[in-house]
């Protein structure tokens, strides 16, 4: 996520940045083509809808946060993944990030109906209360003003017993 976006990084980073890279690819690379179908029941299955599954990872113990996620289509097919390493944040920060990168991401690629699916309850709260304009969290007003460009969107939660892997 950082090319040509004139940031530089320290050896440190590069080396987190590469580990969660590779974390993600190693998490894609084992996934049966059958799993990606059982979590599409309850919503629209029309072919302007795309699913958002995000998650986010904080390992206190080595001092850095990662966001991750991926896209599928209207019949569960991926259409694409990522990862970004953040550096230093809280659990709701990084689950907030990787919905602000997934949609992004969404909008790059002109889709304008969006079912957000994450496990965290503290971020779908986050997120339905920012609605009213009142949240003090750059993160959620960037959110909000990121889902101001789509058609419609849903947020629903998803047990990690029930989550895919992107």
């Amino acid at each position: 996520m950082f090319v040509f976006q004139g940031t530089s990084c320290s050896v440190d980073e590069i080396i987190k940045i590469s580990y969660s890279w590779t974390k993600q690819y190693s998490s894609v690379s084992r996934i049966s083509p059958y799993e990606s179908r059982s979590y599409l029941s309850n919503w629209p299955t029309t072919s302007n809808w795309v699913c958002l599954n995000t998650d986010g990872l904080v390992r206190l113990d080595e001092g850095f946060a990662a966001d991750g996620g991926c896209v599928r289509d209207h019949k569960g097919e991926w259409i694409i993944g990522f990862a970004r390493y953040l550096g230093n944040c809280t659990m709701l920060e990084s689950e907030l990030w990787g919905i602000l990168n997934g949609l992004n991401l969404i909008l790059d690629r002109r889709f304008e109906n969006i079912l957000i699916q994450i496990d965290s309850i503290e971020t779908i709260n986050a997120i339905m209360e920012g609605t009213s304009g009142n949240s003090n969290s750059a993160l959620v007003k960037r959110i909000h003003q990121t889902l101001k460009r789509v058609k419609q969107w849903e947020v629903q939660h998803i047990p990690k017993r029930r989550q895919l892997n992107c």
